[in-house]
This record gives C-alpha cells, sequence and structure tokens, in this order.
C-alpha cells in the first residue's frame, strides 16, 4: 500500500471513490443532487463529504462541476488539476 495517499478517515480516496463514481452516475442520466446521493449511500457516509470531494476539494463550485460533466471537459480539467500526479493522471485516462 503506498503509504503517501491521503486517505480519508473511512480509507477513502478522493478520485477513486468519489469523483469518478459520481461522474460515472452523471453521465448514466443521474443529477449531481442524485449522484452525490448515491455515492454517498455506497459508501455510508454523508452526502456533504461527496459533494465536498467532488468540489470544494477541486476548488471549483457545484454549477462548475456539473457543467464540466455535462460539457465532457471534465476529464481535461481533471488531469490538468492532478498533472503532477502520474498514477492519478492514468487512472483518470483509464476511468473516464
Amino acid at each position: 500500500t503506498n503509504t503517501n495517499r491521503r486517505l480519508g478517515r473511512k480509507g477513502y480516496q478522493q478520485l477513486p471513490d468519489y469523483v469518478i463514481p459520481v461522474i460515472k452516475l452523471m453521465k448514466s442520466g443521474m443529477s449531481h443532487t442524485d449522484a452525490f446521493k448515491q455515492r454517498a449511500k455506497d459508501l455510508n457516509v454523508a452526502r456533504s463529504t461527496v459533494g465536498a470531494e467532488c468540489t470544494t476539494c477541486l476548488n471549483i463550485s457545484t454549477k462548475e462541476f456539473a457543467g464540466l460533466v455535462k460539457s465532457d471537459r471534465i476529464k481535461s480539467f481533471l488531469k490538468e488539476r492532478f498533472c503532477e500526479s502520474r498514477d492519478k493522471a492514468s487512472l483518470i485516462e483509464q476511468e473516464l
């Protein structure tokens, strides 16, 4: 296990556990609100935690996040945001 990764209290990571699954739910037709709720239920965390991981931790608003997903610009945004991490860039490329 890579000990350098920032893990939440329950051991979840931002990209693989919050952001990417929410994006996939939204791309399947779910609203961002419903996607946040569904992911919160799946992980047994607060909806606000999911929302914060997808927006606040990326320094964007909920409206910006939803707009990036809807316009299909979220992948390039995330790759730019995590450009310093080869592992994260690879994960984004594979999953999205």
